[in-house]
């Protein structure tokens, strides 16, 4: 995972305006103005491709975890010298639920392809962001 500041020259502020946010989870977030966002960093999987257990689960064939990904935006808003309040948004959730055939996307012939959907955040994740915080902060 990569933490990288939300800010210029690799962030704009409008760098949200194209993604995937089916439940509308992210728009307090795009809500607010840009200075209050100054502080805030984006912790996400280099490639893309990192999945881990999440509260989903898939039934086919058997019930168990699905593999989860999302990008993690970490928000940090200073309520005075000592104190800081901590905000965690996911950043285009999204599950593994197995794989499908399917033709191939850029030239010919058909695959297997990974079976991926967009799912609204889940609470663990950002719970356990937190606490993840919580414990380097008092290190």
């Amino acid at each position: 995972m990569t933490a990288n500041p939300l800010q210029l020259p690799e962030f704009s502020p409008d760098w949200l305006v194209t993604l995937i946010d089916p439940g509308g989870y992210l728009d307090p977030y795009k809500r607010m103005p840009p200075d209050e966002k100054v502080n805030d960093v984006l912790i996400q999987d280099a490639t893309g491709d990192l999945y881990w257990d999440s509260e989903y689960t898939t039934v086919d064939p058997i019930k168990r975890p699905a593999q989860f990904h999302c990008g993690l935006i970490v928000h940090l808003a200073t309520h005075g010298p000592s104190s800081t309040e901590v905000q965690v948004y996911e950043l285009v959730p999204s599950v593994w639920v197995g794989e499908h055939w399917a033709f191939a996307a850029h030239g010919v012939g058909v695959g297997r392809y990974h079976d991926i959907r967009f799912v609204e955040p889940t609470v663990i994740d950002r719970v356990k962001t937190l606490e993840l915080l919580d414990r380097v902060l008092k290190n």
